[in-house]
């Protein structure tokens, strides 16, 4: 369904990208909107290991997410980037891929 990595060598296993999800509480959601094209935007997120979930919060930016989110085109495609800076030259990224629903 999805692309494989080029440099699959350097792929976090699913335990890694949780491990960065549960650390790094900022990343990108790119939606696709009503006029068909893609937009990102930076947002505040929790993951919650319970249910395996992404939550999305803050004022501002709930707000923009909400009406994004109602405007989306019938697909409601969405991928979330989060990157962790571990030091100077080194961080570790999480790609997730999905649906979003308020």
């Amino acid at each position: 369904m999805f692309r494989k990595m080029r440099r699959f060598k350097q792929q976090l296993s699913e335990e890694e990208c949780i491990e960065v999800l549960k650390n790094e509480p900022r990343g990108v959601l790119s939606l696709i909107g009503e006029d068909g094209y893609p937009y990102g935007m930076p947002i505040n997120q929790w993951y919650c290991e319970e249910d395996g979930k992404i939550y999305f919060h803050g004022a501002k930016d709930l707000n923009v997410i909400i009406q994004s989110i109602k405007n989306m085109s019938p697909k409601p495609a969405a991928s979330y980037i989060v990157n962790l800076l571990l030091s100077t030259n080194v961080d570790r990224s999480a790609a997730v891929i999905g649906s979003a629903k308020l």
